[in-house]
């Protein structure tokens, strides 16, 4: 006898992974010794884009960006009493491209925002941050159309960055962000300090 390929947890078949870095899991073998785990483009794993065998544990993440498109993983499992046993049945996987790269224009107290349409995505998330990282975003935004226009934030320079959410809920990555320079009103100090002058 050879022991079951464990059972797949994460990603779900045919899921969609947003991270550039995905993570995998399978129920945990208590006789396990080791895991073995491939990564592919191909449901042959002609190729395998990662092989790991000697995981002690029921997981990994994948440390290499990888690149929209399909793949295929497999787990399999060695034991003491039974040896290695086969793979599972591939996985399949998706990742998504990005979301688009938007063009900004301040006009007048509006902020407008455009970008290229994706015929996957039936809405966007448009974050603002005034830090490259968006570890605490100023603003956020959905809108289902390919464009935004808000009223005009506080001066300064924002990072913007953008990703579209598909019909079923899958989210693709964030897009490359743009920077958007919000000019100071200086317009509007000028005209405070024109009376205080008349008053001297």
């Amino acid at each position: 006898a050879r022991p079951e390929p464990p059972f797949p947890i994460h990603p779900r078949p045919d899921g969609v992974a947003s991270d550039e870095h995905v993570g995998f899991s399978w129920a945990a073998n208590p006789q396990a010794l080791h895991y073995h785990f491939e990564l592919a483009a191909d449901s042959l794993f002609g190729s395998p884009i990662l092989r790991e065998d000697a995981l002690r544990e029921p997981g990994l993440e994948v440390t290499t960006a990888l690149e929209p498109g399909i793949y295929y993983w497999r787990i399999a499992v060695t034991t003491a009493d039974e040896g290695r046993g086969p793979y599972s049945d591939p996985q399949r996987l998706r990742r998504p491209a990005p979301g688009p790269v938007p063009d900004a224009r301040v006009d007048g107290e509006r902020l407008e925002l455009r970008w290229r349409a994706n015929e996957a995505s039936v809405r966007y998330l448009v974050q603002f941050s005034t830090s490259a990282n968006f570890s605490a975003p100023e603003f956020e935004f959905e809108t289902a159309e390919a464009q935004l226009a808000i009223d005009q934030p506080p001066p300064g320079t924002y990072h913007v960055r953008i990703r579209g959410v598909e019909a079923d809920g899958s989210i693709s990555p964030w897009g490359r962000a743009q920077i958007v320079e919000v000019p100071y009103k200086h317009w509007r100090a000028l005209l405070i300090f024109v009376p205080l002058l008349l008053l001297l």
